[in-house]
């Protein structure tokens, strides 16, 4: 964890595959202007950030970056069909208009936030701008000989199917991912604990708020069986999906890998 970055860790690292630390970092935004967080990134060795929010998201809060550190945006969601946009767009910046309780709990109770929550995961594996972000995502990493970072808004969804790609081409255990991904509930649970507390107080249902809020074992599950549906495996995934040639992954591979 780093100063005012809640969910900033370490892609590397996992007790199976062979993914190597200090190479790949997730984070939530990096909108802060905290000299302590900028001299964090450049004693890491950061030299890339991949932004991986909404074109709406990256205007309203840019990221503030050390001068040495480039910035490429990769808006996953930008092929949600615009009815859906905003909506799932919300979902994953947790930034639902919690003022309107009751449109809230109407919107997402009854199982209909998770429902929603299942269904965009399975749209981070299938959308055509979610193969645009993550193919230029693992090319950037495989060309880059410094420290990367990727982020969205919170560093839980976007963030955490992208760092789950990661691994599985480093050969990691779904398991060992799955744990590794629900770990930002942890980096979140002081925060999203008072806001959902907060929105009770107000009325709210607290589970619709937290389905959107939490990262849960099936939001996970939801990408890895889409993979397997539409690709068969991961590296169906990545040459079918992400129109990645062998020798790319195998470049991502041997600049990731011990």
């Amino acid at each position: 964890m780093l100063p005012d970055l809640p969910n900033f860790r370490d892609v590397g690292g996992l007790p199976s595959g062979e993914l190597r630390p200090g190479s790949v970092f997730r984070s939530s935004e990096l909108t802060s202007p905290d000299t302590a967080v900028h001299d964090a990134l450049v004693s890491l060795g950061v030299s890339q950030v991949f932004d991986l929010r909404t074109l709406p998201e990256a205007q309203a809060q840019p990221d503030v970056l050390p001068e040495s550190v480039a910035i490429t945006s990769l808006d996953v969601m930008a092929d949600v069909a615009e009815d859906g946009a905003s909506a799932i767009a919300a979902v994953f910046a947790h930034a639902a208009d919690r003022s309107d309780v009751a449109a809230l709990s109407a919107g997402l109770g009854g199982g209909q936030g998770h429902r929603l929550m299942v269904e965009a995961y399975a749209e981070l594996v299938g959308l055509p701008s979610a193969h645009r972000a993550y193919r230029s995502l693992l090319l950037g990493i495989a060309e880059n000989p410094g420290a990367n970072v990727m982020h969205c808004t919170a560093g839980k969804d976007r963030t955490g199917w992208g760092a789950a790609v990661i691994q599985m081409l480093a050969g990691a255990d779904s398991d060992h991912v799955a744990e590794h991904y629900l770990e930002s509930n942890e980096a979140w649970a002081d925060s999203f604990t008072t806001i959902i507390g907060e929105f009770e107080q107000a009325g709210g249902d607290p589970q619709a708020l937290g389905d959107i809020l939490w990262v849960r074992p099936a939001y996970l599950q939801s990408a890895f069986d889409a993979v397997e549906a539409i690709y068969g495996s991961f590296h169906g995934y990545a040459s079918k999906g992400l129109g990645l040639q062998p020798d790319q992954v195998r470049q991502l591979q041997l600049r990731l890998m011990d």
